[in-house]
């Protein structure tokens, strides 16, 4: 049976009425080429899909543009020409060197499950696509919404894994405004005490105290942490062995791996992802 792998990114508007994430998506599928995300790479999504479930569908592509004004090599000769003084003609509608992905985005919690191996087991890494996606939602966010992130969702037990240094002597919280979607109540004081001061980001250093061997997190500083590992990001500084050691939520991205159906594309199986994340999504 073949394998196939998703990374989970959380899509966040400031504000969200009802439909905004399909919205957001639709203008994305609607704009004309693409967005610059690196060195001579573009990407696109495509047009998506009816929501069916509280799930919508689309494809993301990645490819190369030529540089019509750069240089050719005759690779023989090691000569060069201008493109324009050579035979080839290149179409302003024509990338190269294109790879497509699928995604599912599921409306409830603004979740985007997207292929990280393609049906020809082309790869893209998770933090590629949320530089995509930020690039895209940047150039095309409507007026009356204030600001888009997208944010690397990290694993479960990512909180877990970096307290676990030997000795903690330094952690970094960051914590942009999350959406109040399926809250804790421990997180919900989080979210309020933002709201209340009128912030859209908190951002606290927590450093040992001299003479301590290491830094426990109380309840509070927990779930600011939780929340920060899927709206911003979390770096912790200590000592194991001696050795300094560093970690971060970004180290630990959430990825899900599970065997397809018999004859499923794993296109098709980012929706069955996204409809039931429950029995898929693993610490």
């Amino acid at each position: 049976m073949k394998s196939a792998s998703y990374g989970v990114l959380n899509i966040v508007s400031h504000p969200h009425p009802s439909g905004t994430y399909r919205r957001i998506f639709q203008l994305a599928g609607e704009m004309s080429g693409g967005v610059n995300f690196r060195g001579d790479q573009f990407a696109r999504t495509s047009p998506i899909s009816e929501t069916r479930n509280g799930v919508f569908t689309g494809r993301i592509a990645i490819w190369t543009e030529i540089d019509k004004n750069a240089k050719t090599i005759q690779k023989r000769t090691l000569i060069e020409a201008a493109l324009t003084d050579t035979t080839a003609r290149i179409p302003d509608d024509i990338g190269f060197n294109s790879k497509i992905f699928a995604f599912a985005v599921r409306e409830s919690d603004h979740k985007m499950y997207v292929e990280l191996i393609n049906e020809e087991r082309q790869t893209v890494s998770i933090k590629s696509v949320q530089k995509i996606m930020q690039k895209i939602f940047d150039a095309v966010k409507p007026n009356d919404i204030d600001e888009i992130s997208v944010f690397v969702v990290s694993r479960n037990n990512a909180i877990e894994k970096i307290l676990e240094i030997e000795r903690l002597t330094k952690i970094e919280i960051a914590l942009e405004m999350p959406n109040p979607d399926d809250l804790d109540d421990a997180k919900k004081k989080i979210l309020e005490e933002i709201e209340r001061m009128r912030a859209k980001k908190l951002k606290t250093e927590i450093t040992i105290a001299r003479g301590e061997t290491t830094l426990l997190l109380d309840d509070r500083y927990r779930a600011m942490a939780e929340l920060a590992k899927d709206n911003g990001y979390v770096n912790a500084v200590g000592k194991e062995d001696g050795v300094r050691v560093e970690r971060s939520s970004k180290d630990y991205p959430q990825e899900i791996t599970f065997e397809l159906l018999p004859d499923e594309s794993s296109a098709f199986a980012s929706r069955r992802i996204a409809e039931s994340p429950q029995d898929f999504e693993k610490s």
